[in-house]
């Protein structure tokens, strides 16, 4: 089963990964195999979380879908705390309250949740949304895209509130990943449907 990802990209940054159509190519194209990636994908984010009145010094950095949560208090080399994957999200969303305050893997996706929210710049997540709610977000100018995902599914953000529906994915997302992008145009763009196409993807041509 496919899994929808909408997400709007800065236009510098959509132009960075996907060429526009020119007079010998009418179509757009990746320039390579990532579609999106998060701000700090190849770095490392330190942040700090309190479980059981103790708090803990820890850094996350991402292993393919995977973020890999270690002390930040620890040598290089040391074994990881938690390893957390995108399919981990749903079962650890649905424990009660009191088992959420309790669990250093809840407590370390809320507050990266969280500290998205206010700066994504040192983020292991990409933010997007599971349905098309572009049309109630015109606020921001970006180029808005369309994926749809062989098997990862984005979770959502735990922390969302009103209508944004806002949904997360780790690290980058890959075109072998996607059995369909399209672009729908820029902000304010009307009946814009472009297949985005990358030689070898699998991505179906436009007819």
């Amino acid at each position: 089963m496919s899994h929808d990802f909408f997400r709007k990209e800065r236009r510098d940054v959509f132009l960075s990964r996907i060429s526009a159509p020119t007079a010998e190519r009418n179509f757009y194209r990746l320039r390579s195999g990532t579609v999106f990636q998060a701000k700090n994908a190849n770095g490392a984010k330190r942040f700090t979380v309190t479980v059981a009145g103790k708090t803990l010094k820890l850094k996350a950095t991402v292993s393919g879908t995977t973020l890999v949560i270690t002390d930040d208090t620890k040598p290089n080399g040391t074994p990881p705390l938690l390893r957390l994957t995108e399919a981990d999200m749903p079962a650890l969303q649905a424990l009660g309250l009191e088992q959420k305050k309790a669990s250093l893997a809840c407590q370390v996706m809320n507050r990266l949740c969280a500290d998205h929210a206010l700066a994504s710049t040192h983020s292991p997540l990409i933010s997007g949304c599971v349905v098309n709610n572009f049309d109630a977000s015109k606020t921001y100018a970006g180029e808005r895209l369309h994926l749809q995902l062989k098997t990862r599914e984005p979770f959502l953000n735990p922390l969302a509130s009103g209508n944004e529906k806002e949904a997360f994915l780790i690290g980058r997302i890959e075109s072998k990943e996607c059995t369909l992008i399209k672009y729908l145009g820029s902000t304010h763009a009307i009946g814009v449907n472009e297949i985005v196409r990358e030689m070898g993807s699998g991505i179906p041509k436009p007819r």
